[in-house]
């Protein structure tokens, strides 16, 4: 924020990983008309899906083979609405009653979220990994990925689960439409009756789920590195 007056004095180009951070970054600075959106980049090959890697993360945290993981990346913060995933995972559960949640990350709403899951009497089914080295293993042990954040400059994490064929429902707010495009079963971050009727389209309709899957897959060819590297070397070079 303090730079903004004069960011238009301190560079040539004026990049931003998408339209959302754009707007956020350069809107009324006077250079927001040259702006250009290049998105982050995933190695696609490093989160295919891997049947070891399902197999390795959930014996690690004790869950067996033919249970339904639902699964969330993130740091523990209020912009990631980890609150509102506890009660999307409990709508869930009025469907699957013998789901997992594993959630992968750190952060200041930790103790906060942990102290919602033992009021509520969920400790048996939520599985807090911490932070790890490892993520692309983990979206291999889910079944659906969930990411119900109130704010995303981009959000690395829906390309990563679209890579590995993740099923994904996530918020239509923000840069996440941007990104996911239509690879997701889009929810409103704010009420659980969406999310109840989500995942009941999603576990009844096998055709909707796959489509989903097939598009993710896709999808996350847009955001190769081969293909992002190129872009700005094009910047460079013009």
């Amino acid at each position: 924020w303090i730079n903004k007056p004069v960011l238009k004095f301190l560079a040539t180009d004026y990049l931003s990983c998408s339209q959302v951070a754009s707007d956020w970054l350069y809107k009324y600075t006077g250079v927001w008309s040259k702006s250009i959106v290049v998105n982050n980049g995933v190695d696609l090959a490093q989160f295919a899906y891997e049947e070891s890697y399902r197999n390795e993360v959930r014996k690690k945290h004790g869950l067996s083979l033919n249970d339904v993981v639902v699964g969330h990346v993130g740091r523990f913060d209020v912009v990631k609405n980890h609150t509102f995933l506890i009660d999307i995972f409990e709508a869930f559960l009025q469907i699957q009653p013998k789901a997992k949640l594993l959630c992968v990350g750190v952060g200041g709403e930790l103790e906060v979220v942990k102290n919602k899951v033992k009021e509520i009497g969920l400790s048996n089914s939520v599985v807090f990994a911490g932070l790890q080295s490892e993520v692309y293993k983990y979206l291999s042990a889910f079944d659906y990925f969930v990411f119900p954040s109130l704010y995303e400059g981009f959000g690395m994490p829906i390309i990563e689960a679209n890579a590995t064929g993740r099923v994904l429902l996530t918020s239509k707010i923000t840069s996440i439409p941007e990104i996911a495009a239509n690879t997701a079963h889009y929810i409103n971050p704010y009420d659980v009756s969406s999310i109840r009727k989500g995942f009941q389209k999603l576990i009844s309709d096998d055709k909707y789920r796959e489509k989903l899957i097939l598009r993710g897959i896709a999808n996350a060819k847009r955001f190769t590195i081969k293909h992002i590297t190129e872009e700005y070397e094009n910047i460079y070079n013009s």
